[in-house]
């Protein structure tokens, strides 16, 4: 087995007195996470060697990312955008290193890989403003908790680099809930580990194979006395033409010996066929339909585009939430005091969300034939269009006549006193 659940090793830490009270989480604080399952061997092991997971992580940070983020203020009735502003600025240019899509493709990449995403907000000048947003790496980060607030300082030690302590003001802090810790999220390859490490042996498995021939375990037997220095030799010669890339048609003849396929045991194909299992498990833990990674999927399952709207609804709507939640409650704080702007994500352009669009459009024409007015729509059904002059006035269709309106009473009559004599106009 892989190592996904082996403990991390940990380096002593050297012991200092904080103040107020604050105790480092590896003080009977620490989650039960660092007991079984090891950060850097979820990047190494999960996200660099295995396919299923890279595909899953990379798919989720691409999708984010591509969504632009808006800046809205509080109006009667609604709220409406804003054109420009300082915390728009900082997040589409967060530092000169990195533009807004690469910052969330780091943070959503560190919040799938390791449950946790933070990102430092560097800070200038006698009014203390933010003038950069810079991604800290997880894996080497220890949170302090302390006794006001659940986390006071992050300690930061890179390797051959010194320790850096970040107060928690200074550092946005993204997580997936972890019934375990109040302090530190939890990882979906917490939950899909097991299925990596079975699905990395089993590429391991295969691959070995290949550079062997095919050839399945077997056995030779050697006919008359044979002594130890005689079969180390014949090993040796069987390894050199046997093994590796380059002599996977190398000829071999041996007199009296017999060669005895051992063949793969049902166990070991049973171990082969596990591959897609662990594929539905991974994918499931990330919540990617299987569709849109693999291309392999049921004959019965819906359409494409059926499946992109189900992974935008069921998966990203809830992660945009998440992460919006935390540039609101920890960013855009220190621009607005007064609680009346909000970021978002604008998913009104996003292709697998536009059928739902399409619907909403077909709903809303039917009330506006009903007299509803289009900002009343626009706002109730969330078109995200801008607010019109007179869209707060609703209109019906008129010169409607009644039904039993019967013309040949009346032949005389233009058909425009008709109707005026039918709704007792003058």
């Amino acid at each position: 087995m892989f190592s996904l659940f082996k403990k991390k090793d940990q380096a002593p830490t050297e012991k200092k007195n904080l103040p107020n009270g604050i105790a480092p989480l590896s003080m009977n604080l620490t989650p039960k996470w660092s007991e079984d399952f090891g950060e850097l061997s979820a990047i190494t092991e999960g996200y660099k060697g295995s396919t299923w997971v890279y595909a899953c992580v990379k798919l989720k940070a691409n999708s984010l990312a591509s969504v632009p983020i808006i800046l809205e203020k509080r109006v009667a009735g609604g709220w409406e955008k804003v054109g420009s502003h300082p915390v728009l600025d900082l997040i589409e240019s967060p530092s000169p290193d990195f533009n807004r899509s690469e910052l969330m493709k780091m943070l959503v990449t560190h919040l799938e890989l390791l449950g946790n995403a933070c990102i430092y907000k560097n800070r200038a000048g006698a009014s203390n403003r933010i003038i950069e947003l810079f991604p800290l790496l997880p894996q080497y980060i220890e949170p302090v908790a302390g006794i006001v607030r659940l986390i006071d300082i992050y300690r930061y030690k890179q390797p051959h680099s010194k320790q850096v302590e970040y107060d928690q003001a200074d550092v946005m802090h993204v997580s997936h809930t972890n019934p375990d810790s109040l302090y530190w999220g939890q990882s979906p390859l917490q939950a899909a580990g097991k299925a990596v490490d079975i699905d990395n042996e089993a590429k391991d498995y295969q691959k070995n194979s290949f550079e062997n021939r095919g050839i399945a375990g077997g056995m030779f037997s050697l006919k008359g006395d044979t002594d130890q220095g005689e079969v180390d030799n014949i090993r040796g010669i069987l390894k050199t033409f046997f093994t590796g890339k380059k002599n996977s048609r190398a000829p071999l003849v041996m007199s009296d010996a017999t060669y005895h396929n051992m063949g793969m045991t049902p166990a070991e194909m049973d171990f082969m066929l596990t591959r897609g299992f662990t594929l539905k498990e991974i994918a499931a833990a990330y919540g990617v339909p299987i569709e849109m990674i693999s291309g392999m999927g049921d004959a019965n399952r819906a359409s494409s585009e059926t499946v992109r709207k189900t992974f935008w609804i069921d998966s990203m709507i809830p992660l945009l939430v998440e992460v919006a939640t935390a540039l609101n409650l920890q960013l855009l704080k220190e621009f607005d005091k007064t609680g009346n702007l909000r970021l978002r994500f604008d998913t009104s352009k996003v292709p697998a969300l536009q059928e739902s669009l399409i619907e909403k459009l077909a709903v809303g024409e039917k009330l506006y034939a009903m007299g509803v007015p289009f900002n009343v729509i626009n706002k109730e059904l969330e078109l995200g269009f801008d607010e019109i002059d007179g869209g707060d006035i609703g209109y019906i269709r008129s010169g409607l006549i009644p039904s039993s309106f019967d013309f040949d009473d009346s032949p005389s009559k233009s058909l425009e006193e008709e109707a005026k004599s039918a709704y007792g106009a003058k």
